[in-house]
Protein backbone atom coordinates (compact mmCIF):
# COMPACT_ATOMS: atom_id res chain seq x y z
CA UNK A 1 0.00 0.00 0.00
CA UNK A 2 2.73 2.56 0.60
CA UNK A 3 5.07 1.46 -2.47
CA UNK A 4 5.48 3.30 -5.67
CA UNK A 5 6.14 1.42 -8.47
CA UNK A 6 7.62 -1.13 -6.27
CA UNK A 7 9.53 0.98 -4.61
CA UNK A 8 8.89 2.57 -0.41
CA UNK A 9 6.77 5.51 -1.10
CA UNK A 10 8.30 7.31 1.94
CA UNK A 11 11.68 6.82 0.70
CA UNK A 12 11.39 7.31 -2.70
CA UNK A 13 9.75 10.94 -2.06
CA UNK A 14 12.55 11.56 0.54
CA UNK A 15 15.15 11.11 -2.34
CA UNK A 16 13.51 12.88 -4.70
CA UNK A 17 12.73 16.07 -3.07
CA UNK A 18 16.79 15.80 -1.96
CA UNK A 19 17.58 15.50 -5.48
CA UNK A 20 15.58 18.09 -6.67
CA UNK A 21 17.23 20.53 -4.23
CA UNK A 22 20.46 19.65 -5.21
CA UNK A 23 19.38 20.85 -8.88
CA UNK A 24 18.26 24.10 -7.83
CA UNK A 25 20.49 24.74 -5.69
CA UNK A 26 23.41 24.41 -8.02
CA UNK A 27 21.22 26.30 -10.81
CA UNK A 28 21.39 29.53 -8.84
CA UNK A 29 25.10 29.68 -10.19
CA UNK A 30 23.72 29.58 -13.92
CA UNK A 31 20.59 32.32 -13.32
CA UNK A 32 22.19 35.68 -14.09
CA UNK A 33 24.26 34.67 -16.75
CA UNK A 34 21.10 33.35 -18.49
CA UNK A 35 19.25 35.91 -17.79
CA UNK A 36 21.81 38.18 -19.72
CA UNK A 37 21.82 35.61 -22.50
CA UNK A 38 18.22 35.28 -22.75
CA UNK A 39 17.48 38.91 -22.26
CA UNK A 40 19.88 39.54 -25.49
CA UNK A 41 17.77 37.15 -27.16
CA UNK A 42 14.72 38.81 -26.89
CA UNK A 43 15.96 42.11 -26.46
CA UNK A 44 17.16 41.50 -30.45
CA UNK A 45 14.05 41.01 -31.34
CA UNK A 46 11.80 43.48 -29.54
CA UNK A 47 13.98 45.36 -31.21
CA UNK A 48 13.20 45.24 -34.37
CA UNK A 49 9.75 44.32 -33.88
CA UNK A 50 8.46 47.19 -31.80
CA UNK A 51 10.40 49.75 -33.29
CA UNK A 52 11.45 48.82 -37.29
CA UNK A 53 8.48 46.69 -38.39
CA UNK A 54 5.76 49.26 -37.68
CA UNK A 55 7.70 51.89 -39.86
CA UNK A 56 6.65 48.69 -42.90
CA UNK A 57 3.24 48.64 -41.89
CA UNK A 58 3.17 46.39 -39.17
CA UNK A 59 0.63 47.18 -36.62
CA UNK A 60 1.98 49.25 -33.48
CA UNK A 61 0.69 46.59 -30.75
CA UNK A 62 2.78 43.95 -32.87
CA UNK A 63 6.34 44.41 -30.34
CA UNK A 64 3.53 43.33 -27.77
CA UNK A 65 2.46 40.42 -29.73
CA UNK A 66 5.72 39.38 -30.29
CA UNK A 67 7.06 39.59 -26.27
CA UNK A 68 4.22 36.75 -25.70
CA UNK A 69 5.14 34.91 -28.15
CA UNK A 70 9.26 35.35 -27.08
CA UNK A 71 8.66 34.61 -23.33
CA UNK A 72 6.85 31.55 -23.60
CA UNK A 73 9.91 30.16 -25.93
CA UNK A 74 12.50 30.59 -24.14
CA UNK A 75 12.21 26.81 -22.70
CA UNK A 76 12.75 25.73 -26.71
CA UNK A 77 15.30 27.78 -27.14
CA UNK A 78 17.31 25.76 -23.76
CA UNK A 79 16.13 22.87 -25.04
CA UNK A 80 19.01 22.05 -27.72
CA UNK A 81 22.33 22.85 -24.87
CA UNK A 82 20.06 20.64 -22.49
CA UNK A 83 19.80 17.55 -24.56
CA UNK A 84 23.29 18.40 -25.40
CA UNK A 85 24.34 17.58 -22.04
CA UNK A 86 22.32 14.79 -21.84
CA UNK A 87 23.85 13.19 -24.87
CA UNK A 88 27.07 14.03 -23.73
CA UNK A 89 26.59 12.51 -20.36
CA UNK A 90 25.09 9.12 -21.83
CA UNK A 91 27.90 8.79 -24.10
CA UNK A 92 30.66 10.10 -21.21
CA UNK A 93 30.94 9.76 -17.70
CA UNK A 94 26.86 8.67 -17.62
CA UNK A 95 26.42 10.33 -14.55
CA UNK A 96 22.67 9.49 -15.01
CA UNK A 97 23.49 5.80 -13.74
CA UNK A 98 24.30 7.07 -10.22
CA UNK A 99 20.90 8.53 -9.88
CA UNK A 100 19.64 5.02 -11.38
CA UNK A 101 21.36 3.04 -8.56
CA UNK A 102 19.80 5.27 -5.26
CA UNK A 103 16.27 3.59 -3.55
CA UNK A 104 13.73 5.27 -6.14
CA UNK A 105 11.83 4.06 -8.94
CA UNK A 106 13.87 4.68 -12.44
CA UNK A 107 10.79 6.74 -13.67
CA UNK A 108 10.92 9.09 -10.61
CA UNK A 109 14.62 10.24 -11.48
CA UNK A 110 13.19 11.25 -15.06
CA UNK A 111 10.29 12.74 -13.53
CA UNK A 112 12.99 15.24 -11.01
CA UNK A 113 14.51 15.99 -14.27
CA UNK A 114 11.25 16.85 -15.73
CA UNK A 115 10.22 18.83 -12.80
CA UNK A 116 13.84 20.73 -12.34
CA UNK A 117 13.88 21.78 -15.68
CA UNK A 118 10.44 22.85 -16.06
CA UNK A 119 10.42 24.92 -12.24
CA UNK A 120 13.79 26.76 -13.65
CA UNK A 121 12.68 27.65 -17.49
CA UNK A 122 9.59 29.14 -15.51
CA UNK A 123 11.84 31.21 -13.25
CA UNK A 124 13.46 32.61 -16.28
CA UNK A 125 10.30 33.21 -18.38
CA UNK A 126 9.01 35.06 -14.80
CA UNK A 127 12.01 37.49 -13.98
CA UNK A 128 12.70 38.54 -17.63
CA UNK A 129 9.09 39.34 -18.68
CA UNK A 130 8.48 42.37 -16.55
CA UNK A 131 11.96 43.50 -17.56
CA UNK A 132 11.24 42.98 -21.49
CA UNK A 133 8.08 44.46 -21.04
CA UNK A 134 10.00 47.93 -20.46
CA UNK A 135 11.68 47.89 -24.03
CA UNK A 136 8.13 48.44 -25.32
CA UNK A 137 6.83 51.54 -26.85
CA UNK A 138 3.91 51.35 -24.61
CA UNK A 139 4.09 48.78 -22.19
CA UNK A 140 1.52 45.52 -21.92
CA UNK A 141 -0.29 47.14 -18.92
CA UNK A 142 -0.70 44.35 -16.16
CA UNK A 143 -4.31 45.38 -15.05
CA UNK A 144 -5.44 43.79 -18.34
CA UNK A 145 -3.38 40.39 -17.91
CA UNK A 146 -5.81 37.37 -16.40
CA UNK A 147 -2.57 36.39 -13.85
CA UNK A 148 -4.37 32.93 -12.61
CA UNK A 149 -4.59 31.86 -16.57
CA UNK A 150 -1.07 33.01 -17.36
CA UNK A 151 0.94 31.57 -14.49
CA UNK A 152 -0.85 28.24 -15.41
CA UNK A 153 0.48 28.66 -19.36
CA UNK A 154 3.65 29.76 -18.08
CA UNK A 155 4.26 26.05 -16.00
CA UNK A 156 2.08 24.71 -18.48
CA UNK A 157 4.59 25.67 -21.39
CA UNK A 158 7.76 25.11 -19.47
CA UNK A 159 7.08 22.10 -18.63
CA UNK A 160 6.35 20.81 -21.89
CA UNK A 161 9.27 21.69 -22.76
CA UNK A 162 11.00 19.60 -20.16
CA UNK A 163 8.98 17.24 -21.59
CA UNK A 164 10.38 17.72 -25.27
CA UNK A 165 13.73 17.30 -23.98
CA UNK A 166 13.48 13.93 -22.50
CA UNK A 167 11.34 12.73 -25.03
CA UNK A 168 13.83 13.96 -27.95
CA UNK A 169 16.73 13.01 -26.00
CA UNK A 170 15.12 9.64 -25.40
CA UNK A 171 15.91 9.39 -29.50
CA UNK A 172 19.62 10.85 -29.54
CA UNK A 173 22.02 7.73 -29.95
CA UNK A 174 25.50 10.14 -30.04
CA UNK A 175 26.37 13.47 -29.98
CA UNK A 176 26.20 13.27 -34.00
CA UNK A 177 23.03 13.32 -34.01
CA UNK A 178 22.46 16.20 -31.96
CA UNK A 179 22.35 19.13 -34.91
CA UNK A 180 19.19 17.26 -36.29
CA UNK A 181 17.40 17.37 -33.04
CA UNK A 182 17.33 21.15 -33.66
CA UNK A 183 17.01 21.30 -37.57
CA UNK A 184 14.19 18.67 -37.78
CA UNK A 185 12.74 19.39 -34.71
CA UNK A 186 13.25 22.20 -32.32
CA UNK A 187 13.22 24.69 -34.70
CA UNK A 188 10.22 23.21 -37.11
CA UNK A 189 8.00 23.10 -33.97
CA UNK A 190 9.19 26.81 -32.31
CA UNK A 191 8.96 28.63 -35.95
CA UNK A 192 5.53 27.14 -36.84
CA UNK A 193 4.32 27.27 -33.24
CA UNK A 194 2.95 30.81 -33.89
CA UNK A 195 5.57 32.87 -32.07
CA UNK A 196 4.87 35.16 -34.88
CA UNK A 197 1.22 34.44 -36.08
CA UNK A 198 -2.02 33.82 -34.81
CA UNK A 199 -3.65 30.40 -35.28
CA UNK A 200 -6.72 32.12 -36.73
CA UNK A 201 -4.84 33.91 -39.30
CA UNK A 202 -3.38 30.43 -40.90
CA UNK A 203 -6.57 28.97 -40.26
CA UNK A 204 -8.38 31.44 -42.58
CA UNK A 205 -5.56 31.40 -45.02
CA UNK A 206 -5.61 27.46 -44.94
CA UNK A 207 -8.04 25.55 -43.15
CA UNK A 208 -5.70 21.85 -43.49
CA UNK A 209 -2.55 24.00 -42.57
CA UNK A 210 -4.86 24.90 -39.23
CA UNK A 211 -5.90 22.17 -38.46
CA UNK A 212 -2.71 20.49 -39.18
CA UNK A 213 -0.75 22.88 -36.79
CA UNK A 214 -2.85 21.67 -33.69
CA UNK A 215 -0.71 18.63 -33.58
CA UNK A 216 1.84 21.21 -32.92
CA UNK A 217 1.87 22.03 -28.84
CA UNK A 218 3.68 25.37 -29.36
CA UNK A 219 0.40 26.46 -31.26
CA UNK A 220 -1.03 25.76 -28.32
CA UNK A 221 1.43 27.62 -25.73
CA UNK A 222 1.37 31.10 -27.93
CA UNK A 223 -2.17 31.02 -28.11
CA UNK A 224 -2.75 29.97 -24.65
CA UNK A 225 -0.65 32.80 -23.02
CA UNK A 226 -1.66 35.48 -25.73
CA UNK A 227 -5.31 34.86 -24.69
CA UNK A 228 -4.47 34.71 -21.32
CA UNK A 229 -2.46 38.19 -21.68
CA UNK A 230 -4.57 39.87 -24.41
CA UNK A 231 -8.08 38.32 -23.77
CA UNK A 232 -9.75 35.87 -25.63
CA UNK A 233 -11.00 37.26 -28.19
CA UNK A 234 -9.33 35.75 -31.61
CA UNK A 235 -7.47 33.12 -30.27
CA UNK A 236 -8.09 29.41 -29.14
CA UNK A 237 -10.25 28.77 -26.55
CA UNK A 238 -7.61 28.69 -23.71
CA UNK A 239 -8.84 25.47 -21.74
CA UNK A 240 -8.73 23.34 -24.65
CA UNK A 241 -5.03 25.12 -24.70
CA UNK A 242 -4.38 24.35 -21.53
CA UNK A 243 -6.02 20.58 -21.59
CA UNK A 244 -4.08 19.48 -24.87
CA UNK A 245 -0.96 20.71 -23.35
CA UNK A 246 -1.30 18.78 -20.47
CA UNK A 247 -2.17 15.38 -22.69
CA UNK A 248 1.29 16.35 -24.60
CA UNK A 249 3.28 16.22 -21.28
CA UNK A 250 1.92 13.21 -19.82
CA UNK A 251 2.57 11.40 -22.97
CA UNK A 252 5.83 12.82 -24.05
CA UNK A 253 7.41 12.09 -20.35
CA UNK A 254 6.17 8.16 -20.22
CA UNK A 255 7.14 7.71 -23.72
CA UNK A 256 10.55 9.16 -23.09
CA UNK A 257 10.64 7.41 -19.66
CA UNK A 258 9.49 3.83 -21.64
CA UNK A 259 12.73 4.76 -24.30
CA UNK A 260 15.18 5.55 -21.45
CA UNK A 261 14.40 2.49 -19.62
CA UNK A 262 15.14 0.15 -22.90
CA UNK A 263 18.12 2.17 -23.67
CA UNK A 264 19.99 2.25 -19.99
CA UNK A 265 18.94 -1.81 -19.76
CA UNK A 266 16.41 -0.95 -16.66
CA UNK A 267 13.46 -3.45 -18.38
Amino acid sequence: MNKLWGYDLASSWSVFKVMLRVDLEQARGTVVSKIIDRFVWVASFMLISAYLLPSFGMSADFGKFMLVGLIVSLGIIEAYSVIALMIADLDGDKVITYFLTLPISPALVFIRMLVYYGLYFTFLSVLLFPVCNLLLPESIAYSTIHWPKCILMLFLSNFLYAAIILWAASFVRDMRMLSQVWSRLLHPLWFLGGFQFKWAALYQKSAALGYLALCNPIIHITEGMRGAVFGPAGYLPYWLTAITLVVFIVCMTTHAIIRFKKRLDLV
